[in-house]
């Protein structure tokens, strides 16, 4: 196979990983966002 033939099975992988990745930053966020909230100190956030 040509590196320049397109491989579905893996562009499909890798925007299923792109997407993960995405959900896992957003999750983070939302977490800091909590973690400010109930006024947690920076170290805390680190932490958890």
């Amino acid at each position: 196979m040509s590196m320049y033939e397109y491989d579905k099975k893996l562009h499909i992988k890798t925007i299923i990983d792109i997407g993960r990745e995405e959900s896992r930053l957003g999750n983070m966020c939302e977490t800091v966002v909590v973690l400010k909230s109930m006024r947690c100190d920076n170290e805390t956030i680190i932490q958890k």
